[in-house]
Parts: structure tokens; sequence; C-alpha cells
């Protein structure tokens, strides 16, 4: 005979973590099984080619529309540069991306998991006996709560997923460096925020992740008397700060001393964020946020009807009322007041403008300056309060449960653990049903699944072949950033093109490009007066040509791609066909190849036109990045001028020998243009000087951790284990 043995806790929880890991692998093979990319929104298709997202992300300038500061997505070049690594070897971006949301939602779920487990089950007045289900209750609530099903996955923006997987990981490393003693928990954490990098790509992001690990760090240090115990926690959180700073000063210096930049190309002036905050907590009440739901996404149904029938809304508010039942038993443990201030705190901030506390929060708004990162608070700041409300709601679900079976049992016998299977297959399996079907991107509106047609390889390949530094222009001519194809799979998202082809494209309207970009939109008489942002004048610019092809040439433009699977009624444009048109009509262009629903002309170019070249001299160039630039002049006796089709700045460095060359004029009113008088056969180096931050920064980065895990060693030594 088998007696069956009660696992212990120990056992317990690898179970529990063995089947939280099955549980996000079934996810991830329902939503990739078609083998289908995930794209769209406002971030394209990212894993369509691993080569080009990792140039476009990791130079100071985006390597598209003429070149524009790359503000925010830096901070991701750590992670698909170690996806490129797997790509380079031939595995295909869809695997990558698929292993990369598991990881995402892995990561997240055990380390809610191991929280829950640390915080209730292992503390010295912890809740045993049948709240040893609580961690599993509360990583399943991570991972299938509204606001991760509507505003994580179903945003589809890697800025929150990366802080969805890393914030609670990183708090976790936290707790465990504290209550263990031990350094090397948080030396993991630090080490792996190398590459969760993409986690602080937002200053937004970057003040709630301080606020969730400082807020922890205060209640720790004033829970504890004892004055060593204090001491360490000081030098414990200093040390992280510190450590922190080292490892991601290649993409914080950057950052710095481009906020200006950032703050004016996108016209983010106070009474701008204000009115956006007031706009947006319009649709993010106290009703709404509560039950962690949004109400955009409920007025547009992009879920389907079902959303506003009366069973869905009463599930919903399953939320809070669970979560309430918690607080007698959870008052009890240590970390309650850390968790219910991080839940005020956080719910504070969300409600923005809204009653009952919103004229103090716009009074700080308008006072306090970092504050304004904050202007749509709910998408910002909603990942700390998901992670305050998961232990209430694993807590409250034990304590709901156990109050409904003595409640209906003269009536209906339930145990209690049927009446929480009941509850969380409401939440989690028919509220969340989006999670399950893969529609959790886009609904019933949009589709996020996505095969690029096999003929834009074929054009890609051509295009390849035929080009090095040039570039290409797509048309019909996008009056904004928003593109939908009519492809076997719609896409529909911001513009893709800059991860469709490998050189450098031309296709939409971001606030950066505005100065030449506005010219061709009035050729085309689609210009839309202050879309995205205030317009220059172009009264007098200088990029206006007399034809079509001159403009092209001052663009470095050989190659025009003309899409005929474009939705251009949805974009607002011309149609391919009345494009096409017009191309056949401009002197200097030519078609030259077809594919699919590709049609590729070819603009008349000097031959001794590039990105970089000469006038007055002759002279050869070679491009080593999109920052980073080498011409060698031959024979130079007059003065001549370098000319350098990138968009205009002090920021680029000029230098023959050790001479460093002064500021340069606008050319075509976008570009640089210097006038040199110096003759013989020399080298002259261009160089962004942005990017020398994020390669200095990059050296001190990697030379610090093993520094970093020597320096940890010497200190675990000598103040935890020696007291």
């Amino acid at each position: 005979m088998f007696a069956f043995v009660k696992p212990n806790i120990a056992q317990r929880k690898w179970v529990e973590i063995v089947l939280l890991c099955f549980l996000c692998l079934t996810l991830v093979a329902i939503w990739f099984h078609t083998g289908k990319l995930f794209g769209g929104g406002e971030e394209g298709l990212p894993f369509y080619n691993l080569d080009n997202t990792f140039k476009l992300n990791f130079y100071a300038l985006r390597d598209s529309e003429a070149g524009f500061p790359n503000l925010e997505t830096v901070s991701r070049s750590t992670f698909f540069a170690a996806l490129k690594l797997f790509y380079d070897l031939g595995i295909p971006g869809v695997f990558l991306q698929a292993g990369t949301f598991f990881i995402f939602l892995f990561t997240g779920a055990v380390a809610s998991y191991l929280l829950l487990h640390t915080l209730i089950l292992e503390d010295k007045n912890s809740l045993k006996g049948k709240f040893q289900t609580a961690p599993l209750i509360g990583s399943l609530f991570y991972i299938f709560n509204p606001y991760s099903m509507t505003q994580v996955w179903g945003r589809g923006l890697y800025t929150q997923f990366f802080p969805f997987a890393f914030f609670p990981l990183f708090l976790l490393c936290v707790v465990l460096t504290l209550k263990r003693k031990n350094l090397f928990y948080v030396l993991f954490g630090l080490v792996t925020s190398f590459i969760f990098a993409g986690s602080f790509g937002n200053l937004s992001y970057l003040l709630s992740f301080w606020l969730l690990v400082s807020l922890y760090f205060l209640f720790y240090f004033i829970g504890n008397k004892d004055k060593k115990i204090k001491n360490t926690t000081l030098i414990v959180f200093f040390l992280i700060l510190a450590a922190f700073i080292l490892l991601h000063i290649w993409w914080l210096s950057y950052s710095l001393i481009n906020i200006n930049q950032l703050i004016s190309n996108r016209s983010t002036s106070m009474e701008h964020n204000l009115g956006t905050l007031i706009g947006i907590s319009r649709v993010t009440p106290f009703s709404t946020v509560i039950r962690l739901l949004h109400t955009f996404l409920l007025k547009n149904k992009i879920y389907g009807e079902n959303y506003t029938q009366p069973l869905f809304v009463l599930i919903s508010w399953f939320i809070p009322v669970v979560a309430l039942f918690s607080i007698q038993k959870f008052r009890r443990l240590q970390s309650f007041k850390f968790y219910l201030f991080l839940f005020l705190i956080t719910l504070f901030i969300v409600l923005g403008s809204n009653p009952p506390l919103g004229m103090i929060f716009v009074w700080l708004f308008k006072n306090i300056a970092f504050l304004q990162a904050f202007r749509n608070p709910y998408e910002k700041i909603g990942i700390l309060l998901t992670i305050a409300y998961t232990p209430f709601f694993a807590i409250g679900l034990v304590v709901f449960s156990e109050y409904l079976s003595k409640i209906v049992r003269k009536i209906l016998p339930l145990k209690t653990y049927v009446i929480s299977a009941v509850i969380l297959f409401m939440l989690f399996g028919i509220y969340a049903l989006p999670m399950w079907t893969g529609k959790f991107a886009g609904g019933n509106v949009f589709n996020p699944w996505i095969k690029v047609p096999d003929y834009y390889k074929d054009a890609n390949n051509w295009v390849n072949e035929r080009v090095s530094t040039h570039r290409i222009l797509h048309l019909p001519l996008n009056p904004g950033d928003g593109i939908r194809y009519i492809w076997p799979d719609i896409y529909q998202g911001s513009d893709i093109n800059e991860f469709l082809f490998d050189a450098h494209s031309i296709s939409r309207n971001v606030a950066f490009n505005k100065i030449y970009y506005n010219v061709l939109l009035e050729r085309f008489d689609i210009l839309q007066k202050n879309a995205y942002g205030p317009d220059p004048d172009i009264s007098n610019s200088e990029f206006k040509g007399r034809t079509f092809a001159e403009e092209m040439a001052k663009l470095n433009v050989k190659y025009i791609i003309l899409h005929k699977d474009i939705d251009t009624y949805f974009i607002h444009t011309w149609s391919s066909d009345d494009t096409k048109i017009f191309l056949e009509n401009q002197a200097g262009i030519r078609r030259v190849s077809e594919f699919g629903n590709l049609e590729i002309y070819e603009v008349d170019l000097p031959s001794s036109l590039n990105i970089i070249y000469t006038e007055g001299v002759e002279s050869s160039s070679i491009a080593l990045t999109p920052v980073d630039y080498r011409v060698t002049v031959l024979e130079a006796k007059t003065p001549y001028y370098l000319n350098l089709l990138m968009p205009y700045s002090n920021s680029w460095q000029v230098k023959i020998g050790k001479d460093v060359l002064g500021r340069g004029s606008p050319l075509f009113s976008y570009a640089n243009s210097w006038k040199i008088d110096r003759s013989g056969n020399y080298e002259i180096e261009v160089r962004y000087l942005p990017q020398q931050y994020i390669y200095k920064g990059l050296i001190v980065s990697l030379i610090s951790i093993p520094l970093m895990i020597g320096l940890f060693i010497i200190i675990q030594r000598r103040v935890f284990q020696n007291g």
C-alpha cells in the first residue's frame, strides 16, 4: 500500500514553480502557435530583423528618417544585443520573440510568487495552513489581472514588458538580501538589470523603480530598532545606488545630456502636460482604477460587448472586495505597512486629477518638475499598483472564500478551496479569456499576429545589392507615423519600414524631421498643420527643389519603394495608382523593378553624392556606423565643402589629425556643411559626440561588473558574516 505523503513547504514551493513554468509555456504556445510575429501598436515589428532592431536602438541617432535623436530606446540595447547573438546563429525571430515573452511572463510570475512566499510564509508571524496557497494565487493574479491584460500585454509596449518582469524580481532580491543577510541576491538583481535596462527607458519608469526600492528600504530601516541593522541597511542601500549608477552609466549619461532636447522637441511644456494629465484622468476614475481597468478599453469595446455586461462588471468588482478581506490577517505581517503605503502612494498618483485628492496632485504636478513624467500616470506607474495589490488579493481570497463557505454552508456545503477555485476561474479564466486566446492585444478590433509577405524580403535583398549608404523613400507618402497594411494578416500600428528594409528608410512623420518632411508633404498637398508638434517655417526652405528628383538628391535617396498594399484611405494620403502616375511623370526617376505589391523606382543621382561627400575636391568616404564616418581627401589644393546629410547639430565633430573644426553650417535646411581650407592628402573623421557617452559608458559599466562582484564579496564577509 502506498500512503500519500503531504509535501512540506519547500517541496510544495518547487511543485508550484513548475506549475507556473508550465502555465507560462502554455500561454506562449497558444499565442505563437501559428508561427507569426507579435507586432503593431507603437512598437512595430522589432523581431522581424533583430540586426536592424539592435542598430536602431543602440546608436544615439536612429538610423531612419534621415536620422533623429534616439532618446528612449538606447537602454534596450543590451537586451537586443543578447538576442542578436542567437539571431545571428540562425534562430528565427519568431522563436526568439516567443522565448522573450516566456522570460517576461515567467520572471514576473515567479518573482511575485517568491516575494509572497518570503513575506507571508517565512515571516515571524507567518500565515500558515490554509494561506500556503496565497503565493500561487498572488502570482496568478499578477499574470492575469485586468491591468496586466490591458495595459501590459494589451498595449504591446516593451516599456511595460520589461518592468513587468524586472520590478518584482529586483524587489525580491532586495528582500532576500536584507532578510537572509546575503548580498549575492541583490548582486544578481543588479547584473540582471544590465540586461533588463529597457525597464528604465522612460524617466517615469526609472522614478517608479526607485520609489519601489526606496520605500522598502525605508520601512525595513524604520521597522528595525537594532542600530547595527539600521547601519547595515543604509550601507546596502547606498551600495545598490552606486552600483546601479555605474552599471547604467552608459545610457544614463547619454539621457541626461539630451533631456532638454527631449523636452523641447516634444513640446512638453507644463501647460501641455497638465492638459494631458487632466484629459487622461477622465478615463481613469477611482471606480475604474480600483478594479485595475481602463475606461477607454471598455467604452471602445476592444474585447467585445461582454465587458460592459452586468456579469463581467460584477466579476471585476471581486478584485477590490476580495482585497479588503485581507486586512485583518495581513496586518499581522511585517510587510503589511510597506505594501499598504505602496498601494496608497501609487493609487494617489494613478488617479491623477481625480477626486478625492486630485487637487493636491495637480498642485504637486505644477510645482515639482519630475512629476510631469507622470502625465499619463495609470500607464507609467500602474505596474507598482499591481505589485502592491497582489498580496492583498492573495490573502484576501483565502479569507473571503472561508467567509462565503460559512454563509452558504447550510444551503450548499462547499469547501473553501472550491469557492476560491470558482472565483479564480471567473477572474482568470472568463474575465481574462483574451489572455488564453491570444487576443489580449487588439481584442476583436486589431490583429497583432503578423506574417510579413515574402516579397518584402525579395525587395530588401534587391536593394541591398545596389545601395551602400544611400537611402530609400517609401510612397505613398505617410502624413503621420501610423500605417495599415492590407496583408493576409492585416498590420496596423506604427510605420515599420525601418524594420523591413536594411537600407536607411524615410517613410513617416516624426517631430524631428519636419524641416524637410513637411516640404515633401506640401508637394503632395497632404500637410496637416501642427500634427505631431509645432511646424517649422519652411517658406524659405533650402530643401525645396524645382523637381521632386532634386529633393530626393538632397536626401540621398537612391530608390523609391511604391507600396500597393497600404490602406491609403486609413492614413489619408494619395492612392497607390495616383502616386504611380506622379512618379512616372517625374524627370530623373524611372521604374526599375517589381516584387509582389512593391514597385521600385530609381533616382538618377550624381556619382559623387553620398551620405557624406565633398564639393570641390576628389574624395572617398565610408560610413563605419550611422554616427561615425571617414573621408579620404585626395590632392586638395583649394578650399572645398564637406557635406553630411544627417540632421544639423553642433554635436557633430569634424577632426583632421589633431585639429577639430568648428561648428558647421546648415545645408538644405536640415543637414550639415563645413568649409575646409587645407591642402594635400589626408583623412577626415566625422563623429556624433553623444555616441561617445554610450561607448565610454559601456566600458565603465562592463569594467564595473567584476569590480562590483569583488567588492560585494568583501562587504559580504566583513559586514554580514562578521556581524
